[in-house]
């Protein structure tokens, strides 16, 4: 069994995401924050997958990258998950052809979905997890303006990436399995 999902990486965004991490953890230190070298856009999370079925999905994310178009996408601002009152996630917004990546990810899930892969139950918001919080203590943890206003302008995304996850007590690293590019362009 692999734990894999498929994501965006961010490596374009490494030097902002170490300047907008390390701000977050000096601000707000009760967050567990997460390593900028792991930050990624989650596109589908499989989790356990006998190894038997990456060829079913290999094949369907090659199919699906085929008909997505690469985007621009920038860094929009740092909040939390579900809501500012009850914090359990802290996110990264993302600005510039959301709309592209939101249509990919449709595409993807219902490829999936399909072909029997269990699909998330919650709507799709693009973010990246750059946070996380157990217990949050009350009031509520106040995000400096600088981040919640942070912005990163959109550079060129061309692929998803399966990635496998291990997990362990200092945080969990990921290896990249398969890149598939986006091959549809956008219109002018």
């Amino acid at each position: 069994m692999k734990r894999i999902f498929l994501a965006l990486s961010l490596a374009a965004f490494r030097e902002p995401l170490k300047i907008v991490i390390g701000e977050a953890r000096r601000a707000v230190p009760l967050v567990k924050w997460a390593d900028p070298e792991q930050v990624h856009v989650t596109l589908h999370f499989f989790g356990p997958t006998p190894e038997a079925n990456l060829g079913e999905i290999n094949r369907l994310a090659r199919g699906v990258a085929n008909f997505c178009a690469p985007m621009r996408l920038g860094l929009a601002g740092v909040g939390y998950f579900p809501t500012p009152v009850h914090p359990q996630i802290a996110w990264l917004g993302l600005s510039g052809q959301t709309e592209l990546l939101e249509e990919c990810q449709r595409k993807l899930e219902r490829a999936f979905a399909n072909a029997g892969f269990p699909c998330g139950e919650r709507a799709f918001h693009a973010h990246a997890t750059i946070g996380r919080l157990k217990n949050p203590p009350r009031p509520v943890l106040n995000l400096p303006d600088s981040l919640r206003h942070f912005e990163v302008s959109p550079v060129p995304i061309d692929r998803a990436v399966l990635y496998e996850s291990f997990l362990s007590s200092q945080g969990p690293r990921y290896e990249i399995l398969k890149e598939y590019f986006f091959q549809n362009h956008p219109a002018a």
